[in-house]
Parts: C-alpha cells; structure tokens; sequence
C-alpha cells in the first residue's frame, strides 16, 4: 500500500527529477489518465488497485507546477503561475525559473520574459544550443557560438558544445571586441568539446568553416583562455591531397590550395592570438574585417590549448600576426594536440611571444611544423616543445631578432620529415645556441631530398640525439649541413646512424664544429665493407693505440692509458679529392644523379660528394635564395667502371656541370708501415695489418690519396689504385696524427 509519506516524497522529488526528463508524449495524453475529482490535499491512504491513478495523479500535479511550454507560451503567460518552466526549443528542453531580481531584457536564450516576470535559464552546462544552434544540420551556426561565448565571458560561466558537426560563415570571435585595453576588463573563458579525433568525426565536436580567407577562431583582448577537445577542419585541403609518403611534400605550392589566403599579416588560419591591431596592415587584413582594426591595443595571454585538432588551413596556430606598438601572446600552452595538413602548424609573428610551451601532440603533414620567419615581423619565438611527434618538410624555420635561443626541445620524435630547418637568420646576433635534446630525426622522403637539413646562423647544441633513417631508399642522404661564419654546431654523445644519419662535412669545415663522446654507426648501403667502431668526440683517452683501430675521430686531442706522457693531437679529420668540373645527370624519379671520372679508383661506395660551384639553395620562405660554393649533393651508392652514382640529392640540384669533390671522415689506424712498388696495387709487408679492414681509406708515400683497401691476405693488401711510386717501409694512414711536439705518428 501506498502511503501519504510516500507520495509527497515523490512530489517533492518530482520537480527535479523533471528537469533532466524529456516531454511526455503530450499533455492532454497524459490528463486522460488522471481522475480530475481526485482530491491530493486529503493525505489518505491509497489502496493498492489505485496506485497508477495516484501516480499519474502526481504527474499531473508536477506537470502544472513546472510546465512544459514554447517561448511563445510563456511570453504569452502561460507561466506566470509557475516558478520553474520547461522551455522547448529544437526539440530539447531547457529549464527556466523566475527570478524576482533580474532586470536583463529578453533575449530569448538566457532570459524570458512575460511582463515583469523574468525566468532565467537554468542550467548545468551552457551551450550553443540555448541559442539556436543545431549540430549535423548544414546550417549556419556562427551566430549561436558568439552568442554562447559573448554571454559566458559576461557571466563568467564555461562553455560547453556537444558533439556534432557545426558549420560557420564567418570567424568566431572570443573576447573583447573594441574598447581600450586595461588589465581589469580582458575576458576569460573555458570552452570544451566532447571530443576532438584526427581521422573521425565520431562523437567529435568540430567546427567547420565555410571560407579560406580568414581564420576560424580569433581569441582578442583575453586572459586565460581555455579551448580543449575540438576539431577544426579548415578549406585548404592540404591534409587530404597529401601524405607524408608523398614528393610533393617538397614543393611550397602544394600547401595553399583552392586561393587560400597566405598573406604576411592576415593569413587563413585555424585559431589566431591577436588577429587585430589599432590599424590595418599593409595586406589589407582580414578581408571584410577592417572594423575590428580599431583603438584596441591587444595583450592576450595565459592561453591553454588541450586536445584541439586543427586540419587543412594555411597556419594551424597563429600568434598575433600584426600587432605593432605593444605586442604580448605570450604565456601559451598547447597540449596534446595534433595540427596536420597546414603549411604551417604554429607560427610565432614577433619576438615578444615568450614563454610558449608546446607538450606532446603532433604536428605534420606540413611545410614547416614550427615557424617565427613568414608572418608578422617575421621575429617570432618557437615554442618550447616537451615530447611529441613531428613529421612534414622542415621542423622548425626559427628567426628571432634578441639574441635569445631560436629553439628548445626535448624528446622530439619526428619521421618521414625532410630538414631539421632553420635557425637564426642573417644579421641576428644571437650568442645563445638552440639546444636540442634526447631527440630522435629519422628522415626520409622517397626521392629527392632537401637541399640542407640544417642551415644554422645561430648556434645549435644537440644532445643525446638520434639521426637515422626512416626509408631505405633516403639512405644515400648525407646529413646536410650549411652554417654562417663561426656559428658553432656541437654534437654531445649523438648516433649519426648509416644511411641519412651519416655527416657529411667538407674538409675544411671540421674545425668549426664539437664534437663530444659521439657515435657515427656504419656498415650496410653508405659504407661498403668499411667496418669499426666509429665515433666523433673531441677530447679521447683510451688503453692503447689498437683500442682505436678504425675510430673516425674529429680534429681533437688523444691521450693513451699505455703513454701517460704524451698527448696526440688529429690534424685532419676529413680528407677530400678534387674531381674536377663534372657533368651530372639527375633521375628526379630515383633521387639519384650519375656523372663519370677518370680514375674510379680513388672514389668507393659510401663517400660524400661536395659541389664547389655556386648554387642557390632553399632559404627562409621556401626561397631559392641561399647562394653557396661549398655543399654536400649526396652519397656514393654504386660504381661501374668510370659511372659514379650518387643519391639522396638535393631538390635544387639539376643536371647540369658542377665542381665536384668526393669526401669523407678518415680513419685513425695504430701506426703501419708497408712496402709498395710503382705501377702495382698491392702494399707488402704490412706491420699492422689486423688495424685495417676492407673497405678502409689509406694512403702514404706513392699511394694516391682516395685510394682503398680491397682485399686483406695476410700481411699483403691489395688496393683500388696502382702505386705511383716505389717506397719501402712507407708509413701508412689515413688520418693525420702528430704528437704535440710535432712529430707525425
């Protein structure tokens, strides 16, 4: 049996319960079933057989307390009896109750108002939907999502959009739109999706505009902006043309597609800091936007960005791309999230974005993955970045104009990528190097490689890194390097691994870079039958002379365990042949280029080939403006007969004649000595012959330089080049090596 304290539990419960209930299937449906003459005031007891009339009574009796109406209705009256209402708008229910208090007018989203009756909105989570937006639906919503965030910055509530598609034909603005700037009136706001996926719109909120001319969001004038599990798909399909497998990855023109907007100051973005300034800037701005140029000095900062997916705009992120005067954007936060198919994935526009802090995430699929050259003043700051995965054409183009490091990174991943990138540019003074971390640089295009994958004129320091391959077919690809006067490079306990991994330096750059504890793997494609440990340092000490058999040292200093008095000294580390003027054929289809010399035996699989005839490479903005005399083209792959085949060469290196020079790191060998004899290719009577191995450079009185080891039998060699001379007990080497007193080893 039914008691009274259980049904007026039930009508105390029922208004709330009733909020997160949907509408019966009709309110006259649901009278029918009720006795009107049945009187709830009396508190008897109901007998069991009359259960479902008390209760459908009850509904009743809620139904009248918080009623189920359109605005129409309640503006009508219909609701003046009630504290709470139930307001049904495209099919979903928002509650409302009256508040004898409030004074805003109606603006048939948040308040409602029936003479000086006012309800207003009560809800858990504020959304778009309050104000009309319908996910899935093809139609515009861009008035309902400035609406949603004009009122949550008002009223210090978060945003909350569910999942589904939202379309929007012009740019969703967050913050304060005009007025003077003052640290008392920036907005805040927190803005959540349900979800953000790269490759599935799934139970995903994304927002999709219709244009490619300006930028999806703008944040202005706002502190402590929060934006997290949203996709923005933009209309610049670079994410669904290309793949990271692809050659076209290579050309600047394939990431501006269908007339997007690149320009300097306003390009077409996904989410831009700061896109107005006090005035317009010289590309015009943001096309039909010019209003917003107005008195607003800007300083947006103590941004977060969590789980966002941004695809298929000029620039993915985009930190105040004019703002002359007093810029700020600084003290933004990215994490975990993915920007793929952009030219560019972030770009900082002035050297006062400080304190940028990237975590985790991937960025790919793109030109360059991190940019402070193309926009703005073209001085901005690369993010700080802490893990994550990095692919596309180049990491970083990064120029700033303070002295200050042009990059910090730690635990980068990045594969199937062309150029580490950029750093510093012409005329920037900066003493502090880019520091680059326990990273891992696995390169890899199918063909034709990038010009350089480095080109440093700032500093750069990297430690504990990893330099592979990612594609067989890329490991022809010396590691390229361009840098500008006495910039320094220093590599700290690296793997220069085989294949693209392998540095290749002309020989009278060994000098000008560190080398500390690092290892230089060899074997397999680039290396021939050379075998060793390897490794690059600057200061060694070791047991003995034999401990080093084979090492490739750079210029430094070497002591041994077993001649505690002396100290060594490597005068030359990288050895080179001029090969003259050459007439190269290039196979754009291979990557790989062939030319033919005279005397095949002083070249072999696995050396560098250098190209000494001026020649403008890629520089800062994809143009083909760095002009130098000096830079590796490429690895010997195969010889047959007089055809030399190289790979892994540059995009900008056509057939054509160049001035070509073959190079590579020599080899420390305890000291040997040997017998040779004018026109013969053996070398006798080798003291040392287990401190060699085929495949090996070696040289001394009447052996040409170039020339190498192809056979080992006993204490004979023989070798790819006939003796020019007749020496008995020659010395023997391919590193130079002096004590510090000055007398050879």
């Amino acid at each position: 049996m039914m008691t009274k304290k259980y049904i007026f539990f039930i009508l105390l419960l029922f208004p709330y319960l009733s909020f997160s209930q949907g509408k019966p299937v009709s309110e006259s449906e649901a009278r029918t079933k009720v006795f009107e003459n049945y009187d709830i005031s009396k508190h008897q007891y109901i007998h069991p057989d009359r259960e479902i009339e008390a209760l459908n009574k009850i509904i009743d009796y809620a139904s009248q307390r918080v009623p189920f109406l359109t605005a129409t209705q309640l503006r009508a009256g219909k609701a003046d009896t009630s504290q709470v209402v139930q307001i049904i708008k495209n099919g979903q229910i928002f509650t409302y109750c009256y508040d004898a208090n409030c004074s805003t007018e109606d603006d048939s989203a948040t308040v409602l108002r029936h003479g000086n009756r006012r309800y207003v909105i009560n809800v858990e989570r504020i959304t778009p939907q309050i104000w009309g937006a319908v996910p899935n639906d093809g139609k515009d919503d861009i008035v309902a999502l400035q609406k949603a965030s004009d009122y949550c910055i008002k009223a210090k509530r978060n945003l909350y959009i569910p999942a589904g598609d939202y379309n929007i034909s012009r740019p969703w603005i967050i913050g304060r739109r005009s007025g003077a700037y003052t640290f008392s009136n920036y907005a805040s706001l927190s803005i959540e999706g349900e979800a953000a996926q790269l490759e599935s719109s799934q139970n995903a909120t994304r927002i999709l505009p219709s244009y490619n001319n300006t930028f999806a969001i703008g944040i202005t004038n706002s502190r402590g902006i929060k934006i997290s599990k949203i996709k923005i798909d933009g209309q610049n399909p670079v994410n669904k043309i290309l793949t990271a497998a692809q050659e076209p990855l290579l050309d600047i023109n394939n990431y501006v597609l269908n007339g997007s907007r690149d320009s300097q100051y306003s390009p077409y973005a996904g989410i831009v800091i700061d896109p107005f300034s006090k005035t317009v800037p010289e590309d015009g701005g943001y096309p039909g936007m010019t209003a917003y140029y107005n008195s607003s000095v800007s300083g947006t900062a103590k941004c977060t960005f969590e789980d966002v997916v941004v695809t298929d705009f000029v620039v993915g992120f985009l930190i105040e791309p004019y703002m002359p005067g007093a810029p700020l954007g600084s003290e933004i936060t990215w994490r975990n999230c993915v920007v793929k198919g952009n030219k560019v994935g972030v770009a900082s526009c002035n050297n006062q974005n400080r304190n940028l802090l990237w975590y985790g995430g991937s960025v790919g699929t793109c030109y360059y993955a991190f940019d402070g050259a193309s926009y703005g003043t073209r001085t901005g700051n690369i993010p700080h970045i802490f893990g994550g995965n990095y692919g596309g054409k180049y990491l970083f183009n990064a120029k700033n104009a303070n002295g200050e490091s042009t990059v910090k990174a730690w635990g980068m991943h990045a594969e199937r990528f062309g150029g580490i990138g950029f750093f510093g540019g012409a005329g920037v003074s900066g003493t502090n190097p880019a520091i680059l971390t326990d990273c891992r640089f696995s390169f890899g295009f199918p063909t034709s490689s990038v010009d350089h994958h480095i080109v440093a004129y700032s500093s750069i320091l990297f430690q504990n890194c990893v330099f592979a391959n990612t594609k067989a077919e890329y490991e022809g690809a010396p590691l390229r390097i361009w840098k500008w006067g006495a910039v320094n490079i220093t590599f700290q306990n690296c793997s220069l691994s085989s294949g693209g991994g392998n540095l290749a330096l002309p020989v009278w750059a060994d000098s000008e870079y560190n080398f500390i504890g690092n290892s230089l793997a060899e074997g397999g494609h680039n290396q021939g039958g050379s075998q060793g440990s390897t490794e690059l340092t600057s200061n060694k000490r070791a047991a003995s002379k034999a401990a080093l058999n084979r090492h490739t040292l750079t210029v430094q200093t070497i002591q041994f365990a077993d001649d505690p008095g002396s100290i060594y000294y490597v005068n030359k580390a990288v050895n080179t042949i001029n090969l003259g003027t050459q007439t190269l054929t290039k196979d754009p289809a291979t990557g790989t280029a062939t030319f033919t010399v005279d005397d095949p035996g002083v070249v072999k699989v696995g050396d560098h080939i250098i190209n000494r005839t001026t020649t403008n490479y890629e520089s800062y903005l994809g143009t083909k403006t760095l002009s130098s005399n000096v830079s590796p083209i490429g690895t010997i792959s195969a010889i047959s007969g007089s055809t030399i085949t190289i790979s892994g060469i540059p995009e900008s290196i056509n057939s054509g004649n160049y001035n070509l020079f073959s190079t590579w790191w020599s080899r420390y060998h305890e000291p040997t000595i040997g017998d040779v004899i004018s026109g013969q290719n053996v070398i006798r009577n080798v003291s040392k012959p287990d401190a060699w191995k085929v495949g090996n450079h070696i040289t001394g009185a009447g052996i040409a330089l170039g020339t190498y080891i192809t056979a080992i039998s006993g204490n004979t060699f023989t070798i790819s080049k006939n003796a020019i001379a007749t020496n008995s007990g020659t010395k023997l080497f391919d590193t130079i090596v002096y004590k510090v007193t000055g007398t050879q080893d």
